[in-house]
């Protein structure tokens, strides 16, 4: 795996955004629940939009606040 991802195991559920399209601080997505016990991967070349935080899930992009990412994994 690229040394810039990260496999994240969630430990609890985490509301997340799935982004359809984002262009500089305009976020446009539909909001979601992200399961705990679900792998997602952290990107940390993958820039930030607005104060979200880019992960992976099932092949889709989502944003999600880095503090409470930090918060719900293992």
């Amino acid at each position: 795996m690229d040394a810039s991802k990260e496999k994240l195991k969630l430990e609890t559920n985490i509301a997340a955004v799935r982004f359809s399209q984002a262009v500089d601080d305009e976020i446009t997505g539909v909001a979601v629940i992200i399961p705990g016990g679900e792998i997602v991967q952290l990107d940390l070349n993958a820039p930030a939009v607005g104060r979200l935080r880019q992960i992976e899930w099932k092949g889709s992009r989502y944003g999600v606040f880095p503090d409470d990412l930090r918060k719900r994994v293992e």
